[in-house]
């Protein structure tokens, strides 16, 4: 499923909010704004596009 959601900014916190109930996988491109998004019913996991370049280390 994928849901976009319009938000003036980029802050994190708007991630974080509307990811407070989720639980399962969060697929993210790595985008800093998604690290405050700390939650124990998450597990995060990169795009496979940035795996396969290299980019894992977020």
């Amino acid at each position: 499923m994928r849901y976009f959601e319009y938000q003036p900014d980029r802050s994190g916190k708007h991630a974080a909010a509307f990811l407070k109930d989720f639980t399962g996988f969060l697929v993210t491109d790595g985008y800093a704004g998604y690290h405050i998004v700390d939650n124990q019913k998450q597990t995060q996991v990169f795009h496979i596009n940035h795996v396969r370049l290299g980019h894992t280390t977020y």
